[in-house]
């Protein structure tokens, strides 16, 4: 126990006893020394005594107060402290602690993002799986049909092990077989070869022949010598669509079929049998005396030139029906070319001679709208023929559509040809409205055209060649074809790939260009060029 508590219980103590011994009945008489009482006990003595220990007991309570607010001073200040430390540390813990949550909170958005990422993956796996799993099963069910496959080609080898053993036995009457037909290949090359030869040998003797007719035509009266140059100009003419034919026909041979090699082959033969007549039908003409022998002469000779242009027809249909497996626009053309033939006759108002006009062309048929027709050089019709003069009556005029050797229309025009108003050697022809089996084609537009074209001839069908050509930059209403031989040297160049008034200008895919007004020169036709091409209202007949 502490010493200041046990002093202030000893003075309750001793307090307790006093009153006790004295009682507390008011102040106590001063007594004189007589009565024999210690002044020392007097009761003012003790009375100063009693508060001399309150007093001590006050200050006792005063410091025992101080040491209690000392200690507890002392042991705020030590909590105090302590806490300080305490609130340091937990400062400091807190601070962990927040770098722990905020640790955490990153490390839970990196977990999250894992999770889904692995959710992700996971729904990823699972569509492989099912993925597999389908595949699986589809490639369970093609190993099941290669197996059924594999079963079934065992047995088809099983099956050609044992037809090979039975074509095994033809093998060798077949390799006879093509040995045989290989040689008649051969020999009908050969043949061709030959006949190609005896035609050009025919066609020297034919050119020899008409310079021989020039030079005596130069020796009969003025009607004849016009007659026979008409005939000798149409059968140079013929001379070189024949050896522009023989041309294609040389190139073309050996890609043809058997059967196809045999019908041009007889064709050639019979073209070659027909110039061979013409010629001694021209040696005739040389032996005639007087008019009437040389009127008959002439006659005969211009029969056998129709029936010579009939055979040249012929072989061009042979060569233009092979034509079509050919790349560009041959099978457009083939559908929708016809043939236009004039036969005009006039006899001579004093003496009555008479005098022909025969014409042949192969144009393609033409639609923009409603207007299907041909697009003709006016020569073809008879134009400026010194037949339509006026010493001369015109005693026939027969225009002749055919199509493939057959005649589809045979009539006159009755002034429905129309000519061009910018380009007076073309006329434009409508299509006669029985004419139906007939593919035309469309004008091509300006801005599609290239200036590589098809030139496809208009004296002969299937033949045709592909032209360089450029807008002419002096009139824009033509086409320059680029020649590439120039000088002597285009003497030498195949009539095959040489062009004339009236051969057509078409594109790769078929579409209508333009019209040959010369050699080199084309007349572009646009929808506007044909609509103002007025037509009569009255039809061919």
């Amino acid at each position: 126990m502490k010493p200041s508590i046990l002093i202030v219980m000893l003075d309750f103590l001793v307090c307790s006893l006093l009153l006790f011994v004295v009682g507390d009945g008011g102040p106590v008489p001063r007594r004189s020394h007589a009565t024999g009482v210690h002044e020392a006990f007097s009761a003012s003595a003790l009375e100063a005594q009693q508060q001399e220990w309150d007093r001590e007991y006050e200050r006792q309570m005063l410091r025992a107060r101080l040491e209690r607010e000392t200690t507890t001073r002392q042991q705020l200040e030590a909590r105090l402290a302590a806490t300080t430390v305490t609130l340091a540390e937990r400062e400091s813990q807190l601070r962990v602690l927040t770098e722990e949550q905020a640790r955490l909170h990153q490390l839970q958005q990196q977990t999250e993002q894992t999770r889904r990422a692995v959710e992700e993956q996971l729904a990823r796996v699972e569509a492989e799986r099912a993925r597999l799993a389908g595949e699986g099963e589809a490639m369970k069910a093609e190993l099941a049909r290669v197996e059924a496959e594999h079963t079934r080609l065992l047995q088809e080898k099983t099956e050609l092990a044992r037809r090979a053993a039975q074509l095994g036995e033809t093998v060798a009457s077949q390799q006879a077989t093509i040995t045989l037909l290989s040689e008649e290949i051969r020999a009908a090359q050969a043949r061709m070869e030959s006949q190609l030869g005896e035609v050009l040998r025919g066609q020297a003797v034919m050119s020899d022949s008409l310079a021989q007719l020039e030079t005596s035509a130069r020796q009969l009266p003025a009607q004849w010598q016009a007659t026979l140059a008409d005939f000798g100009e149409e059968q140079r003419r013929m001379q070189d669509d024949i050896a522009a034919l023989l041309a294609a026909a040389r190139e073309m041979q050996a890609a043809l079929a058997p059967d196809e090699r045999a019908r041009l082959l007889g064709a050639i033969e019979e073209l070659q049998r027909g110039q061979q007549q013409l010629s001694e039908k021209l040696r005739g003409v040389y032996a005639a005396g007087g008019d009437a022998a040389l009127s008959d002469a002439l006659g005969a000779l211009q029969a056998g030139q129709v029936a010579l242009t009939e055979q040249t027809a012929r072989l061009a249909e042979h060569l233009e029906a092979a034509q079509p497996q050919r790349a560009g626009p041959h099978r457009a053309v083939r559908a929708a070319r016809l043939e236009w033939r004039t036969e005009l006759r006039a006899r001579h108002r004093r003496d009555g001679t008479e005098v022909r006009f025969r014409a042949q062309t192969f144009p393609p048929t033409v639609q923009l709208g409603e207007r299907i027709g041909m697009v003709l050089p006016a020569q073809t019709l008879g134009v400026n023929w010194r037949g339509t003069g006026p010493e001369y009556e015109i005693t026939e005029m027969v225009h002749t559509l055919r199509r493939h050797g057959e005649i589809i229309w045979q009539g006159r025009l009755a002034g429905v040809t129309c000519v061009f108003p910018d380009e007076p050697r073309l006329v434009f022809v409508p299509l006669p409205a029985l004419v139906s089996d007939v593919q035309p084609l469309r004008l091509a537009e300006a801005e599609t055209v290239s200036d590589q074209l098809y030139v496809f001839k208009s004296t002969a069908a299937g033949l045709s060649f592909v032209a360089e050509t450029a807008v002419d930059l002096a009139d824009e209403r033509y086409r320059v074809l680029k020649q590439p031989l120039r000088g002597m040297a285009a003497w030498f160049e195949n009539p095959a790939y040489r062009g004339q008034l009236g051969d057509a200008l078409l594109t790769a895919d078929g579409q209508f260009v333009g019209i040959l007004v010369a050699r080199d020169r084309a007349f572009i036709l646009t929808p506007q060029t044909i609509l103002d091409c007025p037509l009569p209202v009255s039809s061919a007949r």
